[in-house]
């Protein structure tokens, strides 16, 4: 099994949010699964601007040249996907944010669940890590 945690504390490896993920990987690696670890902060990921180019002029694929490509194909391949935030004023952080709404071009090929799915015959189950408070 591989497991895809994606963090998206802008305080990264040194954040609360860190200390949760820590646990959870020691856990998963002594069942045997294969782990990674994605830090948004170190990632360049543009804000979505609504263009819709991703589902009508190149169906899949969004206009902005950044790192979200990678990142989803990284997505498609995990068998468990855990979404790790820190909770700020009732949400999550802008950056956070700028990823999930980033994922919109999942819907159409070569990132979409169905494509995948039909081209891997697998599917992918995610969960949520979230923390709150100051150490």
């Amino acid at each position: 099994m591989k497991i895809l945690v994606i963090n998206g504390s802008p305080r990264g490896e040194h954040g609360n949010t860190q200390v949760l993920v820590k646990e959870f990987l020691e856990g998963a690696k002594e069942t045997g699964a294969g782990t990674e670890i994605v830090y948004l902060k170190d990632k360049k990921i543009e804000h979505c601007v609504g263009c819709m180019d991703c589902m009508l002029k190149t169906p899949g694929i969004c206009r902005h040249q950044d790192d979200m490509p990678d990142l989803m194909l990284r997505l498609r391949e995990a068998d468990l996907l855990v979404y790790a935030p820190p909770l700020y004023i009732f949400s999550v952080p802008g950056l956070m944010k700028d990823f999930m709404d980033r994922q919109f071009p999942m819907e159409r090929k070569p990132y979409s669940i169905a494509h995948w799915s039909a081209t891997r015959k697998c599917s992918s189950n995610t969960s949520m890590l979230t923390s709150k408070g100051w150490v």
